[in-house]
């Protein structure tokens, strides 16, 4: 009968884990946003309140159905916390929005970013912290949400195509340029990135034509739709919050 009870009680809570972890990648849900640091305060306040509750009622001899009753509260807060602390230190669920790097990810696709001590490469697909302060050619307009409120972050999904050290070249490409990154043309599956004023990404260069110290080349993925490196400038290592790894809706790995 013990064994029954313990089954259920752990099936359960693996299926509460699930089903909170879905509802936490369905609604974009990340360290991101406000709503993620709203469920992290009530967690924590809850659980709290329950170690409190849990000394009381054991010192007071409370009836044992009480004490179960606290027990799958304990189980189900536990669940729901595990789940927040991976996305927090692990991976981070989030929605994409625009098109700037279709056919990759789409708007509205559902993406896990891996965070966790990511060291950047070449050719990942990576999630930016952009700021105005830091990235003044951003156009405005994308620090206005919705509601025609200011926000201080926007979040930008890129492809890094360069990286601090590499040497960086251009020649002429139809009606565009080509780059080449260390000898080698930049190309994602099997187009070639087109850069249209090699000018300005030249001026972010040292006098060997190499990228400085923790300065990313970062490119969308739809050319025609991208606001990126070839108009922004380089980003900077510490904004490179992770490596986008997964794709939840549809389903489906990041290449």
């Amino acid at each position: 009968m013990i064994t029954v009870k313990k089954n259920i009680f752990y099936t359960t809570g693996m299926l509460i884990f699930i089903l909170f972890a879905a509802f936490m990648v369905i609604n974009g849900l990340s360290v991101f946003s406000k709503s993620f640091t709203a469920w992290f305060i009530v967690l924590i306040i809850l659980a709290f309140a329950i170690i409190v509750f849990s000394t009381y009622a054991i010192k007071s001899n409370k009836s044992k159905l009480l004490l179960q009753i606290l027990d799958w509260v304990t189980f189900l807060v536990f669940s729901i916390t595990t789940v927040v602390f991976s996305l927090m230190f692990f991976l981070l669920p989030a929605r994409i929005e625009k098109n700037s790097m279709s056919p990759t990810v789409k708007d509205g696709d559902h993406v896990l970013v891996y965070h966790f001590l990511y060291q950047p490469k070449r050719n990942d697909v990576v999630i930016i912290e952009i700021n105005q302060a830091d990235y003044p050619l951003v156009d405005e307009n994308a620090f206005i949400d919705a509601n025609n409120n200011v926000i201080e972050y926007v979040y930008f999904i890129k492809r890094i195509v360069a990286m601090p050290g590499d040497t960086i070249e251009f020649e002429s490409f139809q009606s565009h340029y080509q780059m080449k990154v260390n000898g080698v043309v930049a190309k994602v599956n099997g187009e070639i990135f087109q850069v249209s004023n090699p000018d300005f990404l030249i001026n972010y260069l040292d006098e060997n034509n190499k990228l400085k110290t923790d300065d990313y080349l970062v490119f969308g993925d739809n050319d025609s739709r991208s606001e990126d490196s070839r108009n922004i400038g380089p980003v900077k290592g510490e904004d490179i919050l992770g490596k986008v790894i997964f794709r939840l809706y549809p389903f489906g790995v990041i290449r």
